[in-house]
């Protein structure tokens, strides 16, 4: 009698568990594949997407497996590990500047996110597909407490 019930409580367990009820004996991986872009989606007109990221989500990416490019016209200062500056207008005159690979990650910021939003939906209307843009530019970045470096550089 006791081993009817022991198997008859096992059997209601694995179903309950398996339609969803008991409890998660797994844990979700939390790890985000290298393919997945952070952020929020925003579509650009024309077709194509780049993604908002904040501050706290480009400073949580552990690896730099980015460029990194400032599009501001104005220097008040830049991230660690920007990898270029070019002057939002003109993106569309330097397109030597960005990979050829269409698939690189790129993320661009300014002194507000004004200007990056339009230079992020140039760079995926002329075909790159892994674009993203920090939201609310380098004033976010430095009010949320994260570094800011100041010195002398040029503009292309």
């Amino acid at each position: 009698m006791k081993r009817l019930l022991l198997v008859t409580a096992v059997v209601i367990m694995s179903c309950a568990i398996a339609c969803g009820g008991g409890s998660n004996l797994t844990t979700p991986s939390t790890t985000v594949p290298s393919t997945a872009m952070p952020g929020t989606p925003v579509a650009v007109e024309g077709g194509g997407t780049y993604w908002d990221v904040t501050p706290a989500q480009l400073a949580s990416i552990k690896v730099k497996d980015f460029i990194l490019v400032d599009t501001d016209t104005t220097y008040i200062g830049e991230i660690g590990g920007t990898d270029l500056f070019l002057n939002s207008d003109t993106i569309s005159q330097n397109p030597d500047k960005f990979p050829s690979d269409k698939a690189t990650k790129i993320v661009v910021y300014c002194a507000s996110g004004m200007k990056s939003k339009v230079v992020a939906a140039t760079l995926v209307k002329a075909g790159y597909t892994r674009v993203m843009e920090l939201e609310g530019g380098i004033m976010a970045w430095q009010a949320q407490g994260y570094p800011v470096i100041s010195r002398t550089r040029t503009m292309t």
